[in-house]
C-alpha cells in the first residue's frame, strides 16, 4: 500500500499537473500567436532578452561564489591533511601518551 501511495502522490501526480500546465501554457500562446502575433512576439522577445541579462549576471555570481567556495575546500583539506600528517608522526615516535594524559 506504501509503495502505490508513493507512486500515485509522488511521482504520477506531478507528472500529470506539470503536463497539464503546459498543455495549458502551449494552448495560450497558440491562441495568443493565431489572433495576436505581434503581442506574442514582443513579449517573447523581451523574456529572452531579460532571461539573457539575467543569465550574464547570474553566471558572474555563481563564479565568485563557487571560487570562494573553493579557496575554503582547499584550505580545510590542507588543514585536515596537517592533523592527518601530525598524528601519523606522533604514532610513528611512540609519543602517543605524552598527548593523551
Amino acid at each position: 500500500m506504501q509503495d502505490s501511495n508513493y507512486i500515485g502522490n509522488g511521482v504520477l501526480l506531478p507528472l500529470l499537473q506539470v503536463t497539464a500546465k503546459l498543455l495549458v501554457i502551449v494552448a495560450l500562446g497558440l491562441t495568443l500567436i493565431a489572433f495576436e502575433p505581434l503581442l506574442p512576439c514582443s513579449c517573447w522577445r523581451f523574456f529572452s532578452c531579460a532571461y539573457g541579462a539575467f543569465s550574464l549576471y547570474s553566471h558572474k555570481a555563481v563564479r565568485k561564489c563557487a571560487s570562494i567556495a573553493q579557496r575554503g575546500r582547499a584550505q580545510s583539506t590542507r588543514v585536515a591533511a596537517e592533523a592527518l600528517r601530525g598524528i601519523k608522526e606522533v604514532k610513528t615516535l611512540g609519543r602517543e601518551d605524552y598527548f593523551v594524559s
